[in-house]
């Protein structure tokens, strides 16, 4: 038996979907396979010293953003397809007699609007079984502490940003450990405010000392991990920032929850129920170590 012809497009697009997922993965990697930051020390008085993070090849943020975004609509307009195929099933001419247009996946963040017939007016679906679980992945709902970080709200919302401005990913470096070899008390490592630039880059912190011939004088050997990670724009003004990779697996595990739950609606084959459609891997997270000499400027280049 073969998937519903109701339930066929709303798979087709939440497979699309994936497939841009993996393919910014895919983006992602290349880029930083290229080796694209440098981090180097640099002199700024005898007893400090900064450390500084270039790019040595920016990422292709427009390219980036491009799949992204199509990754995002996709998705989107797989619970729309969804909602089609829905109401269909209560009523074979509905194509003819409604507009299309007019259905929707309702993304619902506040719970006042539940009451005032906000899942049945937007979706024209009149089944209660069917409305229930529609109405149990609201974001009011399914994150009633913050509706507006529930993935389903961010998609929706990225997916209307996405219509009239890219999503730019930007790239920043996180996860910063350092250690310096042997260990001296002498050197302490002070992080510096996000953004600070310096040196025709971003100074990530600096080292200080109270000893200024120690600095110098001597090598200091240290060790650091970074890692590089995509950022995306969130409507919560407390997050205004969220990791790309997480947040779309996020949002395309709940548009597949939503589907599989729906699926028992439908004749023919559940799509899910033997991995049909299965989740890929979770999305990059990519970090690099390298080791350089305190007093040497541009001593380094991350080692992938």
């Amino acid at each position: 038996m073969a998937i519903d012809d109701r339930l066929f497009g709303a798979v087709a697009k939440y497979q699309r979907a994936r497939r841009h997922t993996q393919e910014f993965a895919i983006e992602f990697d290349t880029w930083y396979a290229l080796s694209p930051y440098k981090i180097f020390t640099k002199r700024e008085s005898p007893s400090e010293h900064a450390l500084v993070f270039r790019w040595n090849i920016p990422p292709d943020r427009q390219r980036l953003s491009i799949i992204l975004g199509d990754a995002v609509h996709n998705a989107r307009c797989a619970l729309d397809h969804l909602m089609f195929g829905l109401a269909v099933r209560e009523q074979s001419d509905f194509a003819e007699t409604v507009n299309a247009q007019n259905i929707v996946f309702p993304c619902i963040r506040d719970a006042a609007k539940m009451e005032d017939g906000g899942v049945r007016g937007r979706t024209h679906v009149s089944d209660t079984d069917v409305r229930d679980v529609i109405s149990r992945h609201q974001p009011c709902n399914s994150t009633p502490q913050d509706p507006d970080l529930d993935p389903l709200a961010i998609l929706v919302w990225l997916d209307n940003w996405d219509k009239h401005r890219l999503l730019f990913p930007t790239t920043i470096v996180s996860k910063f450990s350092m250690e310096t070899r042997p260990t001296r008390p002498e050197i302490a490592y002070r992080p510096s405010a996000n953004g600070e630039k310096g040196h025709g880059g971003r100074v990530h912190g600096r080292f200080v000392t109270t000893d200024d011939s120690f600095l110098a004088d001597e090598e200091l050997n240290f060790n650091a991990a970074m890692g590089v990670v995509p950022l995306i724009p969130s409507r919560n003004t407390e997050a205004p920032l969220i990791e790309a990779g997480p947040f779309i697996n996020a949002a395309l595990d709940r548009v597949q929850d939503v589907m599989a739950e729906c699926a028992q609606f439908f004749d023919g084959d559940d799509p899910f129920a033997d991995h049909t459609v299965t989740r890929p891997d979770s999305a990059p997270w990519i970090t690099g170590a390298h080791a350089a000499t305190l007093d040497e400027e541009e001593s380094a280049t991350l080692a992938t």
